[in-house]
């Protein structure tokens, strides 16, 4: 510890926020160099192919695969009926457990379609 005040004594004042111990810490503010600022939780950018305003429409902008519950939230059923659905075929999910025991995703686009297929004739 003494070593690394000496040291950061010789280097003069840091140009960042430290902590007690002296080390450094980047900011929310700053990012890597060459990719933009925002990460996962920024906004939505448009992707090679894909419109701009495809991904305002989306009913989770931003979002590739759903979990099992929040299907089964918008679609007002149990968890137990959304899995039903998938092993009936009438919702195409990717299964992303080892083992005995199934993880269901479902794309974004597989909900989409599963509910155009649904819809009842207006």
């Amino acid at each position: 510890m003494v070593r690394a005040k000496a040291k950061a004594a010789a280097l003069g004042p840091a140009s960042g926020p430290q902590s007690a111990a002296g080390h450094l810490h980047s900011g929310p503010a700053s990012a890597p160099a060459g990719r933009p600022a925002g990460g996962a939780g920024g906004p939505a950018r448009a992707q090679p192919g894909r419109p701009p305003e495809e991904l305002q429409r989306s009913p989770f902008p931003g979002r590739t695969m759903l979990y099992v519950h929040e299907v089964a939230e918008r679609l007002k059923v149990t968890e137990q009926h959304v899995r039903d659905f998938i092993e009936e075929g009438l919702l195409r999910a990717v299964n992303v457990g080892s083992g005995c025991r199934n993880f269901w995703r479902i794309p974004v686009e597989a909900y989409v379609a599963f509910l155009e297929q649904r819809k009842s004739p207006d």
